[in-house]
Formats: C-alpha cells, structure tokens, sequence
C-alpha cells in the first residue's frame, strides 16, 4: 500500500497559487500574479524553500516581460503596484542588481501617464510609488527624470485638492490600502530619510489640517488603528478591543496581521497570534486557506487583496512569532 503524502497548510496555499499563477490570469497587485508572487517569495525565504523561490523568480520575470504602455497605471491592477512590488524586491533583498535599469521603462510610462491625465486622484498612488522608489536614496543615486517626476506630483497636489475629499470617502470601511494613513507614512519617511524639500513640508502641514476630519466620525475601527500606528501612536485600549472583541471576516484577520507585523511587532505579538488563530480556526484540514472549501465549493479569491495570498502571507508572519 501507497503511504499517504501529506501537505502542510503552506504547502498547500503554495501549490494551488502555483498552478493558478502558470494560467492565463491579471498580473496586477491586489488580485492577480504580483499579489501572489509576493507571498512566494516569503514563502521561499521564511519556509527556507529553495524551489519557491526559483518559481517565483521565473514568474516576476514573466510578469515584466508581459508588461506594456497599455496596461492601466493604477496601484491596486497596474503598473504602480507592479513597480512597488519590484521596487520592494529590492529592497528586502529578494533580488540584486540595478533597479533603476530594471524599472527604467515603468518609471518612464508611469511618467507619461500622470504628464497626459488629469486625474488627481491618481496623485495619491503616484506619491506612495514614487516616495518607495526614491526614500533613503541620494539624489547623486536616482534618476533626474525620477526626481523632476516626483517634485512634479507635488506641485500637483498641492495646486490641486480634489484628491483629498476622494481620499476622505474610504475612511469609513476598513481597508488596509486606504490612502490617507500611508501618505502620511511616507511624508514622514521621506523626511527623515533625509529628502528635505519646501514642498513635502507644506504637504506633511497639509495632511495634518486634514487629520480632524480623517480621524473623527465615521472612521472605521480598522482604519483608526492604521492610522494610529503610521503616526506611531501605538495600540490603543480602543483598539485592543477592537482587535480582540469583534469577529472580522478572514480577510480583515489578514491585513490585520500584516498591519500589526509591519508597526507593532513586539507590543502587538500576543494579538497577532490571537488573529492568527481565528483565521485558521476552520481550516481543519489545512485547505480551508488554500482556496477549498468543506463543502467542496470554491473558497476565496486568489489574489493578496482579498485572497489566498494575503492569508497565506499573514500565516508565515504570525508563525514566525512563534518561534
């Protein structure tokens, strides 16, 4: 007789993103193979994985050079969050080499683009790209068309405010992408990283006129500990209850672990591992997570934003901890 091959939980997140990942499917950040390349990569690195992370090499490979002009610029499906993605790569050290050469042709579409719209929402996600792609550089080290690019995403903003009131709409529903929060965080990094400039001053004043009605009524308990935890406020009582008394649907668990990993580590380990719990409190037989429901049905997306990836990265996270 045979002898059964058992899987573990990652084992499994990682075999169904690996199979979907080599089908025809959006290469974008929240929902497609960027997304889940992400995880990968992790999972490669914190699983101690060789073969993952040679799968996934050869993945972002294909994900770049599938890329052209006429993709959308957006950060959650387009050419931002891919650039983010790459940029972040570099950053962790997942990758080496140059990556001004390599996101040389993004940079200069993402240029274009932002030179020929005038849709100021689209500032915000050009300021997080940009801000990533610049902090804790030397001017001598990045690009000029870089740098005139970013200084002309400030004058934008600050010229035009329409931005604002769009950014205000996504306070009331809990969303690890809002906004708001992450332009603060980056305002802050870029200034303490030493990009010292007149108009990122007046944006960091800008923001913080703003913060009475982003921080008032209607804002989720979610996005009210985000925003508490960029501004390096802490866990508040309000928002240990928050975390520890309400039920949140398995994505929510998710970013919330991220979100707790990324800013409190040490000060919020015993609510991470409790997060931890609840989203794997179902998943008997370690598939629930890889997309298979009890039933047999399908279970979730498959992407970071609202998937598989997303509760797969949380997991290594929160194991991690444990050790």
């Amino acid at each position: 007789m045979k002898k059964k091959i058992e899987f573990t939980r990652h084992q499994r997140i990682v075999h169904t993103l690996m199979l979907q990942a080599s089908c025809s499917m959006p290469d974008g950040f929240s929902m497609g193979r960027t997304g889940i390349a992400l995880y990968l990569y992790y999972a490669g690195r914190l699983l101690q994985e060789p073969n993952y992370t040679a799968y996934v090499k050869e993945l972002t490979e294909i994900i770049l050079s599938s890329l052209t002009q006429g993709v959308s610029v957006d950060f959650k499906n387009g050419l931002i969050g891919i650039g983010w993605f790459v940029e972040h790569l570099f950053r962790q050290g997942f990758e080496e080499g140059d990556r001004d050469e390599v996101l040389e042709s993004l940079d200069h579409w993402i240029k274009q683009t932002f030179e020929s719209s005038a849709n100021e929402l689209s500032c915000i996600e050009l300021f997080v790209y940009f801000s990533e792609r610049l902090s804790g550089r030397s001017s001598l080290n990045c690009p000029a068309e870089l740098l005139l690019t970013f200084e002309s995403v400030l004058d934008r903003m600050l010229e035009n405010r329409q931005w604002i009131e769009e950014m205000e709409k996504g306070k009331t529903q809990f969303d690890l992408l809002w906004a708001y929060p992450w332009m603060i965080y980056y305002v802050r990094r870029m200034l303490a990283e030493g990009y010292v400039h007149d108009k990122l001053y007046k944006l960091k004043k800008l923001l913080e006129t703003c913060m009475p009605n982003m921080n008032g009524a209607g804002i989720s308990s979610g996005n009210r500990l985000l925003l508490d935890l960029v501004r390096g406020i802490g866990i508040s009582s309000d928002s240990r209850q928050f975390l520890n008394g309400e039920s949140h649907l398995p994505y929510e668990q998710a970013w919330l672990i991220i979100l707790l990993y990324i800013f409190a580590r040490e000060e919020g380990r015993d609510e991470i591992l409790s997060l931890y719990e609840q989203l794997y409190a179902l998943d008997k037989g370690d598939s629930y997570c890889a997309g298979f429901r009890p039933d047999g049905g399908s279970g979730f997306s498959l992407g970071l934003y609202r998937g598989i990836a997303g509760i797969g990265l949380a997991g290594l996270l929160a194991e991690s901890l444990k050790e």
